[in-house]
């Protein structure tokens, strides 16, 4: 109905009404100057109206949107909600977030009080359980480290006791010692060399062994 209305259409069941109106696709409407309804089932209500996919009604076009006025508010699950309705519903979200807010969930401080009277069970069993026999991770992390320790103490024992120099018998001589040493199942070789000038004996020392580090020493003495 209309100037051009519905011109050149291969569409069933379609309704359309103003100039150029259009509606193209199945069983849809078109009511306005320039409204398509390009999309199987849907209805363009007003001038230049524009569907943008099947089973929809449009009341404008991108860029050109329409209020729709005096809606009722909606009852049913599908029905359309109004501007006042949403604000009630805002309203009384607020309203029941605020409650939250100033008395707290009862349930929650129930459950916090109950924890803050009696303590979380399982927590308290936990900490019980590692009072009593301790965080194995930890204790065997310590094990280890104080064996390590003692290895290492053990095997400078032993550097210390394979160096041991021996002291020239006269001015310009020099002694050289090599030693090898073991204390608590670690084992270390040293050298010892020692040079008398005049009065004074210089000396020193290496040693290496079973453990990480090695141990050096130095030394002078005086003849009086």
């Amino acid at each position: 109905v209309g100037n051009m209305a519905g011109n050149d259409v291969n569409a069933n069941r379609t309704v359309s009404v103003g100039h150029q109106a259009r509606a193209s696709a199945n069983d849809a409407v078109a009511m306005g100057a320039n409204a398509r309804a390009d999309h199987a089932n849907a209805v363009a209500l007003g001038a230049g109206s524009v569907t943008s996919a099947p089973n929809t009604v449009s009341v404008g076009a991108a860029g050109s949107e329409r209020r729709i006025t005096n809606v009722a508010p909606g009852i049913d699950g599908t029905d359309a909600v109004n501007v006042d309705q949403l604000n009630a519903g805002n309203a009384n979200t607020l309203q029941q977030a605020e409650s939250y807010v100033d008395a707290g969930d009862a349930r929650t401080l129930r459950r916090a009080q109950g924890y803050a009277d009696a303590g979380d069970a399982r927590t308290l069993e936990q900490a019980q359980q590692y009072a009593d026999q301790g965080d194995a991770a930890v204790l065997e992390q310590a094990r280890l480290e104080i064996g390590s320790l003692r290895k290492e103490a053990f095997a400078g024992i032993a550097q210390a006791a394979a160096m041991v120099p021996l002291a020239p018998s006269g001015d310009g001589e020099t002694t050289v010692n090599v030693g090898l040493a073991t204390y608590g199942g670690q084992t270390a070789i040293g050298v010892g060399i020692a040079r008398q000038v005049g009065p004074v004996t210089l000396n020193g020392g290496f040693g290496a062994g079973s453990g990480k580090r090695n141990l050096v020493r130095i030394g002078a003495g005086w003849r009086f």
